[in-house]
Parts: structure tokens; C-alpha cells; sequence
């Protein structure tokens, strides 16, 4: 865990990708994609069995470990339209009778389409975006430049959407895709939660802190890729 401080307040940032607000209680967690490889099994492409499983089960040790009491879901909950069943459908309704007391809410995606009959069924509350709350506003995607005139100065915007990954160099020839939270003055990109998801390498400048997650570790990033500090 690494904690930061955003306007007075205590964040932090976990190593599953996830980020955790202690004075609300809350769990920001974007880009879930449930379904993806579902979808994909069901146009017959094979892919791994299991991801959703191992997400929920993840998401199960983290409020387990931190107390939490909501999980606000920044956009892309699921891949695709659920208007037709597919497998991992139930999986997300028994981990909700399983965790009935937790407050879910989400901020709709691009992917988010066709939701609402399992957003019912998962009694979670859908909200347009931004939602604001105090000092902090949440949404999908943050684009910074005119878009962002629709949240006030004194808001700090966590969001998703863009995947966040920087490059780090292993040799001479060959470099890894490291997921990141990429961290502005004024708003924070959550790397992507989903277990099969890609990844967008961010333009390092554009930010004041780049903290990788690798091995269950956060890392930070220092202005040159080959510079890194464990915390």
C-alpha cells in the first residue's frame, strides 16, 4: 500500500490495482470488463476460464482487509451488453448475496451498455457522471483540457477508462508493459482491474507521479524509465 495525501485527505493506493478512500470507506475500482472473455468464448475464440472468479475473489480480500462498506465502479463494469445471459453473469449475482450489505455504485462506461437489468439484479446504484462527492468528483474518463471545465477547482477526479501502463526497460532489446495509476495535479487514472484487459502507455510528462504495480508491489517511476524506487 502507498499512501498519499489529495486535498487534506488520505488515499491509498493498493497494490491490486485498486485505490481506497478511508474516510469514506470506499473502494474505487475502474475498468472491471466483466464478461470479456466470456463474450469472447461465446464468438468461439478460447480464452482462460476463470477470470471472473479471480477477480471477485480478489475484490473479496481487499474489503475483507480494509473494512470497506462501498465500492464506487469508475466505468466499465462489464465488456459488453448483458440483455443476453452469458456465464459470468451469475457469478456477479452470487458474490452480491454473498456481500449484501456493501454499497455498489457505478459511474457508467462506454462499455456499460445494455446494463440495466443486471445492474437491478446486483442492486447497485447507477449514477451519471460526474458524481461529486466533497472535495472529490468520479467518472470514466477524465479528458484533460476543456472537458474537465465541468468539475470545479477545488474537486480531485478519479477516473478510468485509458488503461494506464508505462513501459519499463529490461534490457538493451526488450521492455514490459507495467499497469500504473498515473497522477495529476488535479485527477489520478486508475490502471484498469480487469483480468483481461490490455494496456495504454501513458506519456510519462503529462503527470506528477507514475506508481507501477508489478508482483503484487507498488512501484514508483521516476522521470526516466531505468530510475525506480520500491515503496
Amino acid at each position: 500500500m502507498k499512501r498519499i495525501e489529495i486535498r487534506g485527505q488520505s488515499v491509498d493506493l493498493l497494490p491490486e490495482k485498486l485505490v481506497y478512500l478511508p474516510a469514506q470507506k470506499t473502494l474505487l475500482v475502474a475498468d472491471t470488463h466483466f464478461g470479456k472473455a466470456a463474450t469472447f468464448r461465446k464468438a468461439g475464440i478460447p480464452v482462460p476460464i476463470g477470470t471472473t472468479a479471480m477477480m471477485l475473489a480478489k475484490l473479496t480480500e481487499v474489503i475483507r482487509r480494509t473494512s470497506a462498506t462501498r465500492l464506487i465502479f469508475l466505468g466499465d463494469f462489464v465488456h459488453s451488453s448483458t440483455q443476453t445471459k452469458v456465464d459470468f453473469t451469475d457469478e456477479l449475482i452470487a458474490w452480491r448475496d454473498q456481500h449484501e450489505t456493501i454499497g455498489l455504485t457505478l459511474v457508467p462506461g462506454n462499455h456499460d451498455r445494455g446494463f440495466k437489468n443486471l445492474a437491478t439484479e446486483l442492486k447497485m446504484d447507477v449514477q451519471s457522471e460526474p458524481l461529486v462527492q466533497g472535495a472529490f468528483s468520479f467518472c470514466h474518463f477524465h479528458q484533460a483540457g476543456a472537458e474537465t471545465q465541468k468539475f470545479t477547482p477545488q474537486q480531485f477526479t478519479f477516473a478510468g477508462h485509458v488503461h494506464p501502463a508505462v513501459n519499463i526497460q529490461e534490457s538493451t532489446n526488450s521492455s514490459l508493459k507495467i499497469p500504473c495509476f498515473a497522477i495529476a495535479n488535479d485527477y489520478m487514472i486508475l490502471p484498469a482491474f480487469g483480468e483481461f484487459t490490455g494496456c495504454h502507455v501513458i506519456k510519462f510528462s503529462d503527470y506528477q507521479q507514475v506508481i507501477a504495480v508489478a508482483d503484487n508491489r507498488l512501484i514508483k517511476i521516476e522521470s526516466t524509465s531505468s530510475r525506480q524506487s520500491t515503496r
